[in-house]
């Protein structure tokens, strides 16, 4: 999906806010979404981990959107 085959698929954007975080979607599974954060929010996102997976357990049907991950993805310059 985000891999060298699936880059043309990529749509990157960057936001005007203060924090300046970039968002990456694939085009063809809108479904999936990564956002950079912070290393504050990184930290906040430790503190509440656990009682969001087990409100997500006890309320299969919420429409609080599931976080599937915190990931370090690294770039190059190889094209």
């Amino acid at each position: 999906m985000f891999g060298e085959e699936g880059k043309q698929f990529l749509d990157v954007k960057i936001s005007c806010g203060k924090g300046g975080a970039f968002f990456i979607k694939n085009t063809q599974d809108p479904s999936v979404l990564i956002k950079s954060i912070s290393p504050g929010e990184y930290e906040v996102m430790k503190n509440f981990t656990a009682n969001f997976y087990t409100h997500l357990l006890l309320h299969p049907h919420t429409l609080i959107a599931p976080i599937m991950g915190v990931y370090t993805i690294y770039l190059n310059d190889n094209g």
